[in-house]
């Protein structure tokens, strides 16, 4: 484990046996308890690195996600005696560049990409920049209001008179 000692509730969820579902605020701790939770499962030989899936909202936390992880598999390693101990380590440390550790959108897309086949989608398709995105929705929301306005919906009216300055 690393010097930090975790909370009650923190270790309730490193210890929890079986897939976990991490949600708190910002600040908590969740990203220590996932890397300690993965480790764990790591060292105890019931998962190997690229075996995990753990999504998280930003490229940013995603990333300090792997760092984090390759720092304690490197701690570990330095600590560990037994060679071949120390090589499953090492084998671990090099797959968490392969491991499932991503924001929820690049898993999504991922999936996709592997299985577009399946759900009957362009296998070339792209995530939208977020400049591109709001361009794409001030579109359709211009061509929601131009087809409300000449259809004359009356739900439409409505929502009109009551926001219209």
């Amino acid at each position: 484990m690393s010097e930090r000692k975790p909370t009650p509730e923190q270790r309730a969820a490193i210890d929890a046996a079986g897939r976990i579902l991490v949600s708190a605020s910002a600040g908590s701790g969740k990203t220590f308890v996932m890397i300690e939770k993965i480790i764990s499962l790591i060292l105890s030989g019931r998962a190997q690195a690229q075996s995990v899936l753990a999504v998280t909202f930003t490229n940013l936390a995603a990333e300090e996600m792997k760092e984090r992880l390759k720092k304690a598999l490197v701690a570990r390693i330095n600590e560990e005696s037994d060679a071949s101990r120390r090589r499953f380590l090492k084998d671990q440390l090099f797959s968490v560049n392969t491991a499932d550790i991503c924001t929820l959108h690049s898993f999504c897309s991922n999936v996709i990409r592997r299985h577009f086949y399946r759900i009957d989608a362009d296998g070339n398709f792209r995530v939208a920049e977020e400049a591109e995105s709001d361009k794409l929705k001030a579109r359709a929301l211009d061509l929601l209001f131009e087809n409300s306005l000449e259809e004359g919906d009356a739900d439409f009216a409505l929502l009109s008179r009551a926001f219209a300055g």
